[in-house]
């Protein structure tokens, strides 16, 4: 397992590098899961020498630390629940997988912002309600 960086910038931006071994390019777009919510955003993915880099470009969200994560379901609705829980095809503890081939594909899954930080507690990090999503696009067959 290799461990996974995230920064969220005062501007609302999210990196997230991390290792992979399979060249693609996706993107999600966010919106707010609550009825009112003015949250809204963009993310991109992209393989690169030596890693994989994920930029969300996320607006109006709540000042502080944010979870960010993959999860196993390619539905936004019911304020985010729709979406499962984490994407785990390994059932593996809290953690970091290859998104690009077979059973670690991340093509039509969520992406999900959450109201707190992940405290990489187990078995899902603590983060809180589910305040955004996106379905993730990638340009891989």
């Amino acid at each position: 397992m290799k461990k996974i960086n995230f920064i969220l910038g005062l501007t609302g931006t999210i990196f997230l590098l991390a290792n992979s071994a399979w060249a693609f390019t996706g993107t999600a777009i966010l919106k707010g899961t609550a009825t009112d919510s003015k949250i809204t955003g963009n993310v991109t993915l992209t393989e690169e020498k030596g890693g994989l880099t994920v930029v969300a470009k996320v607006y109006n969200v709540p000042a502080g630390s944010h979870g960010f994560h993959v999860h196993a379901i390619g539905n936004c609705g019911d304020m985010g629940k729709a979406a499962g829980g984490h994407f785990n095809p390994d059932k593996s503890p809290h953690g970091l997988y290859p998104i690009n081939d077979g059973k670690y594909a991340v093509k039509g899954l969520s992406i999900i912002l959450h109201e707190k930080k992940d405290d990489f507690s187990q078995p899902a990090g603590n983060a809180g309600g589910r305040i955004a999503c996106g379905i993730i696009e990638t340009d891989s067959k």
